[in-house]
């Protein structure tokens, strides 16, 4: 089974390309869609990681 393209960049360190690394390529990761977005919410305050399931 092939595993699908990464489509996305993520900043590690969360604070996107205004954040002091900014655009640096040692704070960018590939990721899918999906786990960009999965990823995404568990680093935001009152994102989807705080709701009651």
């Amino acid at each position: 089974m092939l595993k699908p393209l990464a489509g996305e960049v993520d900043h590690i360190d969360g604070l996107g390309p205004l954040g002091p690394r900014g655009h640096d390529p040692t704070n960018l990761r590939s990721m899918t869609k999906q786990h960009h977005s999965r990823a995404t919410a568990r680093a935001q305050p009152g994102g989807w990681a705080d709701r009651e399931p």
